[in-house]
């Protein structure tokens, strides 16, 4: 899993995958997030992408994006998302962690 996060907020998105593809992943827990939540539906129907509503185990919500391993479309859905849905200038500064490594 790598989480990004617009250093300075708690605004992040989590990522998880392999070769065959990746699952972009928003939770809804915080009353910040889920205020977001329709921002986050209209910027993915913009983009074509289809949104899937789960569950965790312990019932939290969560808004993922099955997509395909494209770094090139992850990495402009990341970026959009980051300024149109966080609201973040397109130069900020990120935060990427990911299992087993310190944060970057």
């Amino acid at each position: 899993m790598v989480i990004l996060t617009v250093r300075g907020t708690d605004s992040f998105v989590q990522y998880s995958g392999g070769a065959t593809g990746i699952q972009l992943d928003l939770p809804l827990i915080t009353p910040h997030q889920q205020e977001r939540e329709a921002a986050i539906h209209a910027f993915f129907a913009k983009q074509g992408e289809r949104v899937i509503e789960r569950r965790g185990t312990d019932g939290a919500r969560f808004v993922d994006v099955d997509l395909p391993a494209d770094p090139d479309r992850l990495a402009r859905l990341t970026a959009g998302l980051v300024s149109e849905v966080f609201g973040a200038s397109r130069i900020v500064k990120l935060v990427v962690q990911s299992d087993g490594l310190p944060p970057a």
